[in-house]
């Protein structure tokens, strides 16, 4: 009998040791709460520790599978946020070499579907535009006063656009939660209904995760489909950047193209006009490369380093046929 207490005894030592030293290297490295695990050597790993996976299936939404005969009683087919390039409920990139004019596309953008504009004469839905400036919306504000001078506007709360002051860290599962609940607060205070999501950069709204690990990917698109797109079928739009001889693609993992539903590629011609190339669409026809050529705006009530008035650019399509939403 005194044999069995020691090894009952010398069982609960042991197990009480694995616990305490499996808590302390657990705690000695970033918790992302994603698909993608860091292990003790600050790698990721792809394989889920036990701890994030109970969480997860815990504070999600049970899993469930329709009947084909209620998908097809319920089913709409895809709708345009912005005709022909953004669909709702899509996750999208726009990417190109630095310096290109990616930031101005993204304002055009944003200020059309946020005060129900024509992008450039085609059809846009007009609704909550929700923008994660990961890289400082410090020069944001002068974007938008030009492109609101330039369609002779001016802000009300009537222009649905919002911007975070700060990056995200969109692989991590609280974090995004926290946006979630941020946009639900939004919409309850302005009465707004969430229709674009826009992610700038890709790189910087990861924290110190690695881009070209598929698994960091994947874990991002998890996120963004099951937390930031589940309630109101908004399209994303993520800007990213590309790599130094791979001008066609994204930078970073293989996983990022492949997980997209549609890729907007943005480059300069030979006589500086900005192209917007049209490299995938999921659930829709291919779109015709558009093309753009920027005019400068003065905004004198904003003064910069000698006390110049700023400045900013603002895009003009160079077409003679813009097709519309039948």
């Amino acid at each position: 009998m005194l044999i069995g207490i020691l090894r009952l005894f010398t069982q609960f030592i042991s197990k009480l040791s694995y616990g305490l030293l499996g808590r302390s290297k657990h705690n000695q490295v970033p918790q992302y709460r994603n698909a993608v695990s860091l292990n003790a050597d600050g790698k990721h790993d792809l394989q889920e520790n036990f701890e994030t996976l109970t969480k997860r299936q815990s504070t999600q939404d049970r899993f469930s599978f329709d009947h084909i005969v209620d998908v097809l009683r319920n089913y709409s087919p895809p709708e345009y946020l912005v005709f022909p390039f953004l669909l709702k409920g899509t996750i999208n990139t726009l990417f190109g070499k630095g310096g290109v004019g990616k930031s101005f596309i993204l304002i055009d953008l944003a200020m059309c579907v946020a005060t129900g504009t024509r992008f450039h004469g085609r059809e846009v839905r007009k609704g909550g535009v929700f923008y994660i400036c990961g890289e400082g919306n410090k020069y944001i504000p002068i974007r938008v006063k030009a492109w609101l001078k330039h369609h002779q506007m001016t802000a009300s709360y009537g222009t649905e656009l919002f911007l975070s002051p700060l990056p995200a860290c969109l692989i991590d599962e609280m974090n995004v939660k926290s946006i979630e609940r941020e946009i639900k607060r939004l919409v309850r205070v302005h009465s707004v209904k969430p229709t674009l999501i826009i992610i700038d950069t890709l790189a910087s709204n990861i924290g110190d995760a690695d881009e070209n690990h598929n698994g960091v990917i994947n874990g991002l698109f998890y996120n963004l489909r099951t937390q930031l797109q589940k309630d109101w079928n908004a399209a994303v739009l993520i800007a990213c950047h590309v790599g130094n001889n791979q001008p066609d693609r994204e930078r970073g993992a293989t996983a990022l193209p492949s997980n997209a539903d549609g890729r907007i590629k943005v480059e300069r011609d030979e006589n500086d006009n900005i192209k917007m190339v049209c490299m995938k669409v999921k659930d829709g026809p291919d779109w015709e490369t558009t093309l753009f050529k920027t005019e400068s705006v003065t905004i004198p009530d904003i003064s910069i380093n000698n006390g110049d008035p700023a400045t900013s650019l603002v895009l003009d399509e160079i077409s003679d046929n813009i097709p519309q939403n039948e």
